[in-house]
């Protein structure tokens, strides 16, 4: 059997044919690449080739990516995603199922069977039906997290709300222009338990 010093590789390489496929515009900004993550002392699953970076053109191409990949996460072979968290804005950091720990072989100078299998589109379907089933995604805390603090996602929910009370203000005004009524007594009158209360009274 054939061994390798990056036991995942080949099975990542088929998880970014099969993205590929679907969403041309992606490209590979790499899989086996020996490094640490960030800050941290702990190994990144680049190291085993059990990841793959998915580089994007857009936050709206990825975020089509990011809920077909999550969507299909077993046909795939595949488990976290880091998306618009920090320092992935612009490639969806995309991890094998079998997370590995320890020390990488390619560190060790040690060669090792390939493992994870080969990823797949039987069955998938097309990505626009994903991108239909949006909130099938299921974010991980800190991808929720990061999605929130978005100074972009706060721009626009500041936005939504404004918008809000201008619409609530503007139907307000125009129901007072059209009955002559105060709205207060507007919400009287549009009150049930207050009609069957007055029916009641009337012995009706």
């Amino acid at each position: 059997m054939a061994t390798t010093k990056f036991p995942n590789e080949a099975h990542l390489k088929s998880v970014f044919s099969v993205l590929k496929a679907e969403f041309p515009k992606g490209t590979n900004g790499g899989i086996s690449v020996v490094k640490k993550i960030e800050g941290t002392s702990t190994w990144s699953q680049h190291s085993w080739g059990n990841a793959v970076d998915f580089m994007v053109p857009s936050l709206e191409y990825g975020d089509q990516v990011y809920r077909y990949a999550t969507s299909h996460k077993a046909a795939l072979g595949i488990g976290t995603v880091l998306w618009r968290v920090k320092a992935h804005y612009d490639h969806l950091h995309i991890e094998g199922a079998n997370k590995q720990r320890g020390t990488p072989p390619a560190v060790s100078g040690t060669s090792v069977a390939p493992v994870g299998g080969t990823a797949t589109n039987s069955g998938i379907g097309n990505p626009i039906s994903a991108v239909g089933d949006a909130v099938s995604g299921v974010l991980d805390v800190g991808q929720f997290l990061g999605k929130l603090m978005d100074p972009q996602n706060i721009i626009r929910v500041v936005w939504f709300q404004l918008g809000m009370l201008a619409v609530v203000g503007a139907v307000v005004i125009f129901a007072k222009e059209l009955t002559g009524l105060d709205p207060a007594s507007l919400v009287g009158k549009m009150n049930p338990a207050g009609a069957v209360t007055s029916l009641i009274g009337k012995g009706k």
